[in-house]
């Protein structure tokens, strides 16, 4: 892989967005814990570290490695767990609110 500038600022700066994303979905989870979507909340920082930790990996490691593909299939697990857990969510808000 060849070494640029542009390339050696963006993983600091991927750790650095990244780090800060989470933070603040964990602040977020604390706010709204016990609320309905607070489980979903919960999962939203562990999908973000996940996707932080792939794209670094990704602009570091080499393209084909196992570690790479892993990370990658469980990012994309937790967020099609996540998404499906807002569609329930959704129908149950919607089921509640029209009392059926």
């Amino acid at each position: 892989m060849v070494d640029t500038l542009l390339h050696s600022t963006s993983i600091p700066f991927a750790i650095v967005t990244g780090t800060a994303a989470v933070v603040v979905a964990f602040l977020s989870w604390e706010a709204l814990r016990q609320s309905l979507i607070g489980r979903l909340v919960a999962l939203l920082p562990l999908a973000m570290a996940l996707a932080t930790g792939y794209h670094v990996a990704a602009l570091v490691g080499r393209p084909a490695s196992v570690l790479l593909e892993a990370i990658q299939s469980v990012t994309y697990t937790v967020i099609v767990l996540l998404v499906f857990s807002l569609v329930l969510t959704h129908r149950r808000i919607r089921r509640e609110a029209t009392g059926r």
